[in-house]
């Protein structure tokens, strides 16, 4: 039940922000990055994510 909560909240937060993105921040730098990624999946190159553990890596290279 929880995990149905959850999705239910990350739902509402995409249809909220106009976002399709599992990403979810207002900072400047968060949305430098989720530009960043915008560009980058238009686009058919191979990138290297990097970073610290914990860092949202895997949810960049979803997004």
């Amino acid at each position: 039940m929880e995990t149905e909560y959850v999705e239910l909240i990350k739902k509402r937060l995409k249809e909220k922000s106009g976002h399709k993105s599992i990403l979810v921040g207002e900072s400047k730098a968060m949305n430098a990055v989720l530009e960043k990624i915008s560009l980058i999946a238009e686009s058919d190159v191979t990138v290297l994510i990097s970073g610290e553990t914990g860092t949202g890596k895997e949810l960049c290279a979803k997004a």
